[in-house]
């Protein structure tokens, strides 16, 4: 049994760190971080799309987020990257900008360096990223020193960007903020399944229990 064990807790790892650890250092409570330089691959195909204005009372923002199936995608050919861009209409200026529901994946989370289909850069750039402690709301913070980095009436910010290793859509949330919050309805990602590790780890606890019985039988 102990040979067993082993090769369980084997696959339980991997599948843990699959769900929980990036390979580009934006995990789960993640502290803040520069934004990664990142790109949208020219062929990338729209899966979603929201766009509108929303306020918070002392702001109004207009908000774009799309959703792109990437062939260029870090993580897979084909998963999803984020792409988003919020201008300042009136108001206080804007001091982050949050993203949600990212919970149990892999993502990288920067800003466009090429651009993305349809959309047009801005000016505006964050000052560091982060991921909250259950890895759901992705924050782009854009208070720099006193203040540089906000997005002031009349400014835009530039495509700010994540790359998830999902290939599903899920509801999720888009949050501007000064003092107060401004939200709306826009979308998150699902967790992929973890088939592969699944398989793997149940692969190696068959072998675990082959080798096991091999050796009761000489016994």
């Amino acid at each position: 049994m102990k040979r067993i064990l082993t090769f369980a807790s084997v696959g339980l790892a991997i599948s843990l760190s699959s769900a929980l650890a990036s390979p580009t250092g934006d995990a789960a409570g993640t502290v803040q971080a520069s934004p990664s330089a990142l790109t949208v691959g020219a062929s990338s195909t729209s899966v979603g799309s929201v766009s509108g204005s929303m306020s918070s009372g002392t702001f109004t923002a207009n908000y774009i987020e799309n959703v792109f199936s990437d062939p260029n995608n870090e993580f897979c050919a084909g998963c999803l990257d984020w792409v988003i861009q919020i201008t300042d209409t009136a108001g206080d200026p804007i001091e982050a900008v949050k993203a949600s529901n990212f919970g149990g994946l892999l993502t990288d989370i920067g800003v466009s360096t090429n651009g993305a289909p349809g959309m047009t850069n801005g000016t505006v750039n964050p000052y560091t990223v982060d991921r909250s402690s259950n890895g759901n709301v992705i924050t782009w913070d854009f208070t720099g020193t006193a203040g540089s980095n906000e997005i002031y009436p009349g400014q835009t910010s530039v495509l700010l960007e994540i790359e998830t290793n999902s290939m599903t859509l899920v509801p999720g949330f888009l949050n501007t903020d000064d003092s107060l919050p401004a939200g709306v309805a826009a979308y998150g990602a699902a967790t992929p399944e973890p088939m592969s590790v699944g398989l793997l780890g149940g692969g190696l606890a068959l072998l675990g229990i082959a080798r096991w019985r091999r050796s009761a039988k000489k016994a």
